[in-house]
């Protein structure tokens, strides 16, 4: 996988599958310490026309819907989780552009 060879994961972290998952590759989930940090990145990402999705984001219990109670670990990792654009079309030149991006 090329973000797996060519990310800096001393800044972020990618998500470890459990032993036998069969991963689909719809979207390649990277991890940063602090949603401040997220978005720093998105908004260098969007302004090079590279445009990468929050998944995650919000927390389900956050929605006013759900009136759920406060989920600590989740609304933490969807505060920190940027799935970086991923598909079967997508080009080297495109990937590196993104990788240098970040």
């Amino acid at each position: 996988m090329f973000y797996d060879q060519h990310l800096d994961f001393s800044k972020i972290s990618k998500f470890r599958l459990r032993e036998g998952t069969e991963w689909n590759y719809s979207y390649y989930p990277i991890i940063f310490e602090s949603e401040e940090k997220l978005l720093e990145v998105e908004l260098k990402l969007n302004e090079n026309d590279i445009y990468p999705r929050r998944y995650f984001y919000p927390s389900l219990n956050t929605i006013e819907y759900s009136k759920g109670k406060m989920m600590s670990v989740s609304e933490n990792a969807a505060s920190c989780v940027l799935c970086l654009p991923l598909y079967s079309e997508i080009s080297i030149d495109e990937l590196n552009r993104i990788v240098d991006n970040l």
